[in-house]
């Protein structure tokens, strides 16, 4: 009988997603965001709302969805809602390492903003300034009462701060990264690419995103840990709120 191959560096022994498996799974809970989003958009601002609100409820609507297919998947194997050999990546770190690799992650993702910063604007401005400014997340935020934007922030905190990141951390790291772990470590660069392009409400900063994630999807492969995910993407997003409060204060 034939020895089995061996599984490459960084694999885990566990099934595995074929690309357009994983296409699939990365893109179609992006979609259907995007159609919540640009489809509400425009109501949100006929009630003199911010355009995050639209996200808000986008993100109310499908991120149960897709951790309700994490539970059935765990039903289906455990025999009970659980999430029990479906979210991998579950060891955990020294304390050390967390004091140290948390704060570069963030730096990294920041910088890598910041310097595709240019990038984004120009495919913004040659692909996508036909968008109305109601579908546009974060801009002209200064033009909203403070008080709405005050409810709106805090709104946003909850929903896309907390359980977002949360939510997307365990389904993109934690769940569909270990199915291509066979790729070795081409699996968080695949995962990476997959994540930017599922952000379909803010196309523009794909490539932006590609550099950000890129160092918290191979730390994750590295340490096996989906709750350093969870932080660095918690954190990450609270950054961005903490920086539009400046317009109410």
């Amino acid at each position: 009988m034939n020895e089995p191959l061996p599984l490459p560096s960084g694999a885990i022994d566990v099934d595995q997603h074929s690309l357009g498996k994983a296409a699939l799974l990365h893109l179609a809970p992006g979609a259907a965001i995007a159609s919540v989003f640009f489809g509400t958009a425009p109501v949100f601002d006929e009630l003199n709302l911010p355009p995050l609100m639209a996200l808000v409820l986008a993100d109310a609507v499908v991120l149960p969805v897709i951790l309700g297919y994490l539970l059935l998947l765990g039903y289906r194997r455990n025999g009970r809602a659980s999430l029990d050999g479906i979210v991998l990546y579950r060891e955990s770190m020294p304390l050390s390492r967390w004091l140290w690799l948390v704060p570069v992650l963030l730096v990294l993702a920041g910088l890598m903003m910041a310097a595709f910063s240019p990038i984004s604007e120009l495919l913004f401005g040659a692909f996508f300034a036909w968008l109305p400014a109601s579908s546009v997340l974060g801009h002209d935020l200064a033009g909203y009462d403070r008080g709405t934007l005050a409810i709106s922030l805090l709104v946003f905190t909850l929903v896309v701060v907390v359980m977002a990141s949360t939510v997307e951390e365990l389904y993109f790291r934690g769940y569909l990264l270990p199915r291509l772990s066979r790729f070795g470590v081409g699996a968080p660069m695949i995962n990476t690419v997959l994540f930017a392009m599922y952000h379909l409400w803010t196309p523009w900063l794909a490539v932006a995103r590609v550099f950000a994630f890129f160092p918290l999807a191979f730390a994750v492969f590295r340490t096996r840990s989906v709750v350093l995910a969870v932080v660095v993407h918690l954190i990450g997003n609270a950054v961005d709120v903490v920086g539009w409060l400046t317009l109410v204060l």
